[in-house]
């Protein structure tokens, strides 16, 4: 039997530009991804959410990035190719007050929202969830040298990942930014920040 193909793609504008602005993490369950509205034309993109606390990490421009990976099904068995996602947080300035939170994210299966440089929030482990598979926490050798954390947060799934329904306009001055344009934004809660001393 031949698979469909539907679309093609052509070349945008050069507008995209890359990085990270921040990373949210939300508890994982599987009840919570069966729970979201997604679109019914982009089925990739999130209309709306259930109420979610998200714990959000502020980061440096240049350093953090978001990759996904296509990886290879096998014929042989008939599987589909599969996608491994992947965050890599760079936090900097080691502080105590950081650990405790961070062990959390590290001991739970989460979801990982994305704040891209182009508004744009991206969603990874939303299925199956993601965990953290490694990390580092520095001092550095020379006065130069970066004193902070790292942290690799992974998942598998069996889509590439999704995207929180936005708009354009949006900025950091709309209410509810980065999630103004869900069905319900107020769904979606802060949670609170500590500052490192």
């Amino acid at each position: 039997m031949a698979c469909t193909l539907t679309k093609g793609r052509t070349l945008s504008c050069q507008q995209a530009i890359g990085g990270i602005k921040r990373v949210y993490f939300s508890a994982w369950s599987k009840s919570y991804w069966e729970g979201l509205t997604y679109d019914a034309t982009d089925v990739y993109t999130i209309d709306d959410i259930t109420s979610t606390t998200l714990q959000q990490y502020d980061t440096r421009p240049n350093l953090s990035q978001m990759t996904v990976t296509i990886a290879n099904g096998d014929a042989s068995a008939g599987t589909p190719a599969f996608y491994d996602q992947a965050c890599d947080l760079v936090l900097q300035k080691l502080d105590v007050e950081s650990l405790p939170y961070l062990k959390e994210v590290g001991d739970a299966r989460t979801v990982v929202w994305v704040l891209d440089m182009n508004n744009k929030v991206w969603v990874l482990g939303l299925k199956h969830g993601a965990r953290v598979t490694g990390g580092t926490m520095v001092t550095g050798t020379a006065r130069g040298d970066m004193s902070g954390m790292t942290i690799s947060i992974s998942a598998q799934e069996e889509e590439p990942m999704f995207m929180v329904k936005w708009s354009a306009s949006d900025t950091e001055l709309t209410a509810n930014y980065p999630f103004a344009q869900l069905s319900t934004p107020g769904n979606a809660t802060i949670g609170a920040q500590i500052t490192p001393a």
